[in-house]
């Protein structure tokens, strides 16, 4: 892997007593949000040709957003993304396969947020 495309889910609706915080949707404006960030990162030359997220409801809806924009058929999910620290961000992007030029991680904060410190 040559790059890496750090994204944190769109805007989630909040966690209510029949809602745990893993299964929030994304809101109407996270969806938007997140459909103009896929559209503005369509017109990049660093076009991502791997896709990892999240397990996470609102992780995988704003993946496959991405995914959709992209033409992707489909969108690698990994558990632990979940709560991640940056470290374990890192060991999952480090086992990730070489043969991926671009890979768009869709994750959480403060993990991402973290990771992005991290590596800069």
């Amino acid at each position: 892997m040559k790059k890496l495309i750090l994204i944190r889910h769109g805007e989630a609706e909040p966690e209510t007593s029949r809602t745990d915080d893993f299964n929030r949707n994304l809101t109407v404006s996270g969806k938007q949000d997140a459909a103009k960030m896929a559209a503005l990162l369509l017109n990049k030359s660093d076009f991502p040709n791997h896709m990892i997220s999240s397990t996470a409801v609102r992780a995988l809806n704003t993946a496959h957003i991405f995914a959709a924009t992209f033409g992707f058929d489909d969108v690698t999910t990994e558990v632990q993304i979940y709560e991640a620290s940056a470290e374990t961000l890192l060991k999952i992007i480090c086992q990730l396969s070489d043969a991926h030029e671009t890979v768009c991680l869709i994750g959480h904060n403060p993990g991402v947020s973290n990771l992005l410190y991290l590596l800069t």
